[in-house]
């Protein structure tokens, strides 16, 4: 009897096998070429970082790949774009692509953006960030169930997915930087007159410029000759607010605040009028004022938590420690508040790093001259060979690890391998 049952069970496993890798064989079977190689889905904004995403994807892809655009609900931006992308996004053809790509978060403002990404698409590719050690549920329900993989723009987040309930392929492939004028850019200040530290950032609560200003305030409040000057885009009303009565109370002439949507020539006037560049802000997901200040040869002060770790263990910049956990509140845009948690950094922590910059500029200045080659890794051009095997892969391979090379990209997942196979075969 025993003898019976277990063959049984052997004959159960091994029907199972064959039913998983029959219902494989099936999905590939079911895939139907499409004129268009690749959907880009997603916002676009010349002077918003997310979207630039879309631009920066379609832009080192058009040469080598047909493909066209689809709309989110929101603004769309076509100043300053250039031709050629512009007549991408305004292609009236919207076939959906064989791949489609969803360059915003899944589901924000009680808005679910997978809703726009084609249903026939045979890859469906989510580019996701957040800025905590946490995902929403909303977030892992979606991504689970419309979605072939998620990548992510730092590694630090391919764990924060996992351990939030992500079971699909989750890559880490950092989205690209436009800061080939700051690259440009041999000596942006001279270091004789005012010595000016500067923030080029949203000003929002989890960007942390209240904590910035308290710090400067309280350490160069006497020193006339050091200013700071931050910068916000975009504002958060309450928050804008709360800053500004935090001016008035301390009545330092030497701290400017600029709040406006500057253009592209207006940033690089600001960065050429930094001698340091500050955000000690609560958590990032990818961080991208940074990289353009190192761009430019700019020393930088960074808050040690989330996406920044990646930026401080290049050794270039001046790391703050932020290991005051607080949760991190995200009602009102994903729907729940509990998203895992942000850090914060101490005030005297962020007045040692000013004035350690300060005191000791020529060697931090040479550290930046030095992390001007290393940022240049986020040039889109030399993300390219990435992302064309994120979408036409030249080479797929069933191995241990989810990543994406210059040369291949490499999953665990063999659902995923199949589909990348067919689409590779359909290709040649």
């Amino acid at each position: 009897m025993k003898v019976q049952m277990q063959l049984n069970t052997e004959t159960a496993k091994m029907l199972c096998v064959v039913l998983i890798l029959l219902s494989n064989y099936c999905n590939a079977r079911e895939f139907t070429p499409s004129h268009i190689d690749l959907t880009i889905v997603g916002p676009i904004d010349v002077t918003d970082s997310l979207g630039r995403l879309s631009l920066g994807v379609a832009d080192i892809v058009k040469n080598e790949l047909h493909i066209n655009h689809s709309r989110v609900p929101g603004d769309y931006i076509l100043n300053g774009i250039s031709p050629d992308l512009k007549s991408i996004i305004e292609n009236p053809d919207k076939t959906p692509g064989n791949i489609a790509i969803l360059n915003y978060s899944v589901y924000w403002n009680k808005i679910n953006f997978s809703d726009y990404v084609p249903e026939t698409s045979y890859i469906k590719i989510a580019y996701s960030m957040i800025e905590s050690t946490a995902i929403p549920q909303e977030w892992v329900s979606i991504l689970n169930e419309k979605f072939d993989l998620v990548v992510v723009p730092d590694e630090f987040y391919q764990e924060v997915y996992a351990n939030s309930g992500v079971s699909i392929p989750i890559f880490a492939l950092p989205h690209g930087v436009f800061i080939e004028e700051l690259l440009k850019e041999t000596s942006l200040k001279k270091e004789s007159g005012d010595f000016v530290f500067g923030c080029n950032s949203v000003l929002f609560p989890r960007k942390n410029q209240h904590l910035l200003i308290e710090a400067f305030h309280k350490e160069f409040a006497h020193e006339p000759n050091v200013k700071l000057k931050l910068h916000g885009k975009w504002a958060h009303k309450t928050y804008l607010n709360a800053m500004r009565q935090q001016l008035e109370q301390f009545n330092n002439t030497s701290i400017e605040l600029v709040h406006f949507n500057s253009s592209e020539a207006e940033c690089l006037d600001f960065y050429r009028s930094l001698d340091c560049y500050v955000l000690v802000s609560k958590g990032e997901g990818f961080s991208m004022t940074p990289r353009e200040a190192l761009a430019a040869g700019i020393p930088c002060i960074l808050s040690n938590n989330t996406a920044h770790k990646t930026i401080i263990d290049s050794g270039y910049v001046y790391p703050v420690p932020s290991d005051i956990k607080l949760p991190a509140d995200y009602l009102g845009h994903y729907g729940k508040a509990d998203c895992g948690y942000q850090f914060d950094c101490k005030c005297e922590d962020v007045q040692k790093a000013l004035r350690e910059v300060y005191k000791n500029y020529t060697y931090y200045k040479d550290k930046a001259k030095e992390g001007k080659i290393w940022v240049q890794q986020y040039l889109w051009k030399n993300l390219k060979p990435k992302f064309l095997n994120l979408f036409k892969p030249k080479k797929v391979i069933l191995g241990d690890r989810d990543i994406i090379t210059n040369e291949y990209i490499m999953t665990r997942s063999q659902a995923l391998f199949k589909k990348y196979s067919v689409i590779s075969n359909e290709s040649r």
